[in-house]
């Protein structure tokens, strides 16, 4: 149960970290979420930029995100494997993207 539990978790909130980034205007999300994978752009960035911001965020040591490649444009993609990740989390990433 508590393995069920937890990716049950990580689904959900990879839903609702969907529909927030859907609901950003700087963001925009590349395909709808699967399982616990959001793969989203920030309006206007350069590949730099992400990589920057993804160095920035791991050095502070806040989130753990890469910038990865889809379709040969830079994007970021986010992937929720902690159960204990809440959507107040994702907010706060959403908020460090402006």
């Amino acid at each position: 149960d508590a393995f069920s539990n937890a990716v049950t978790t990580c689904v959900e909130v990879t839903n609702a970290g969907g529909e927030l980034i859907r609901n950003t205007e700087h963001l925009e999300l590349v395909i709808e979420p699967q399982l616990s994978v959001i793969l989203f752009r920030r309006k206007g960035w350069s590949p730099d930029e992400y990589t920057h911001w993804c160095n920035a965020m791991l050095e502070k040591e806040f989130a753990f995100i890469v910038p990865t490649s889809f379709k040969g444009e830079t994007i970021l993609r986010l992937c929720i494997t902690n159960p204990k990740t809440t959507v107040e989390d994702i907010e706060l990433i959403i908020e460090s993207l402006k």
